[in-house]
């Protein structure tokens, strides 16, 4: 019996010590689980940190460097000059304006002689139409705007005779005002232009060549000596471009250009041309001075070329179609036109040249691409099964602790969190009760 009783304390003993490896290989998984769980967190955690720095510094995720933000750039897109309708008659020596749109030429030369004929051009239409004729004949003049009235200046009569004449036309009644003031010295081939309620006469061809700069005050209606340009000149070419007027090119000193600054009255130079030039149509485009045709290096020519006030710089543009001199250039919707002209001397012209230049605009920027971080659930450690080992019925009973794995996921990353389960209390078993022996017979 003892034998018996040793035996079952052996095999009890076996189990209870196979239970507790089984336990500890549990909690040897369990922690190596957790342990990878670890590692993949933080390798997605330096991953997204790693996107954060590539998209702060213009890259995507994959560390690639992304695309450079577009920078608007101001420019424009220069279009070939392109010829419209003609002019009803071939003239050079004339003056053109625009107003309301719409192109206004008038007088010039035609046969050697000035005329009084005066057109308006539709752009819309493209059509040009008769308007009221000069007063007299003008041919070798210039004119200006304020933006409600055509002001024309001097020139030559149909003798020849040279004129101070300031003219005023109405472009809605269609008439000419004749009874302002002339100016003092009569000239033609003479520039002049329109700046903060004042019209300037500058330099220009007199019984010599002349220097003078005079200035017309439309509220006061009376004319008053500007600073004289810096040398007398004719065939010149003028603008005004913001709170100054530029002129330049010329018979004299065909290359200089000037800036004159209305409150200090002085001229100052800027940058030359690159190449002498006269006789050619003149226009505020864009926010440039615009010069085509003319004679360049003492040649007609279809060269066309724009000045920048901001970078004191020329730039060449597209060429005219043909080569003209003695035109007149007038800017009028999106477009600037270059009105007739002569294309050999004495010889008048019909062209209607219109250059157009199509603002590219300010690009809307791209937004650089910015790395998202996607965090992907790390797996749940997949629960593993607990062996409870089944007591055996001793005199001690021993029970076997389990552990479970239970999931706890916290924010942001999802982290398993083993959590012990609470031993279950063994119920003691009852030692068995020895059963009494029976007493033996007496001997005999």
């Amino acid at each position: 019996m003892k034998t018996k009783r040793t035996s079952q304390s052996g095999f009890s003993n076996l189990w209870i010590l196979f239970g507790l490896l089984i336990l500890f290989a549990s909690i040897v998984v369990a922690l190596a689980q957790r342990t990878a769980g670890n590692h993949k967190r933080g390798v997605r955690t330096t991953q997204v940190a790693a996107a954060s720095a590539d998209s702060s510094q213009g890259g995507d995720t994959e560390g690639n460097p992304s695309a450079p933000t577009p920078t608007a750039t101001p420019c424009a897109s220069a279009a070939p000059w392109i010829e419209q309708a003609p002019y009803p008659i071939a003239i050079w020596g004339h003056a053109v304006v625009s107003v309301g749109g719409n192109v206004y030429s008038f007088g010039g030369i035609v046969n050697n002689t000035a005329i009084t004929n005066a057109y308006k051009y539709n752009p819309s239409t493209n059509t040009w139409l008769p308007i009221a004729p000069l007063p007299q004949p003008r041919g070798w003049f210039s004119g200006t705007t304020d933006g409600t009235y055509i002001y024309l200046l001097g020139g030559v009569d149909q003798t020849f005779n040279t004129t101070a004449t300031l003219w005023r036309y109405d472009p809605v009644s269609n008439t000419y005002n004749t009874g302002l003031p002339s100016y003092t010295i009569p000239t033609y081939f003479h520039a002049c232009a329109y700046l903060n309620g004042k019209i300037y006469r500058i330099a220009g061809r007199a019984i010599g060549t002349d220097f003078h700069v005079e200035v017309f005050n439309i509220a006061t209606n009376t004319w008053s000596m500007a600073a004289n340009y810096p040398f007398a000149n004719h065939t010149l070419m003028a603008v005004a471009l913001g709170n100054y007027i530029y002129a330049g090119g010329g018979n004299a000193s065909p290359s200089n250009a000037w800036r004159y600054d209305p409150n200090t009255d002085t001229w100052s130079a800027i940058a030359d041309l690159p190449a002498g030039r006269s006789a050619a149509a003149s226009g505020a485009y864009n926010g440039r001075w615009i010069l085509a045709g003319g004679d360049v290096n003492f040649a007609v020519s279809t060269s066309t070329i724009a000045w920048d006030p901001a970078t004191n710089t020329w730039s060449d543009l597209p060429s005219m179609v043909q080569a003209r001199d003695y035109l007149a250039g007038a800017v009028a919707g999106q477009s600037f036109y270059a009105v007739a002209g002569s294309s050999a001397p004495g010889t008048g012209t019909s062209d209607n040249q219109q250059y157009t230049e199509t603002s590219c605009g300010t690009p809307t920027p791209t937004p650089t691409p910015t790395a998202t971080a996607i965090l992907t659930p790390s797996p749940s450690p997949t629960p593993t099964a607990t062996f409870t080992a089944t007591p055996t019925p001793t005199a001690q009973p021993t029970a076997t602790p389990s552990l479970e794995d239970t999931p706890t996921p916290t924010p942001p990353t999802p982290t398993a969190t083993p959590t012990g389960t609470t031993r279950p209390t063994p119920t003691p078993r009852l030692a068995p009760t020895p059963k009494p022996r029976p007493t033996p017979p007496p001997r005999p």
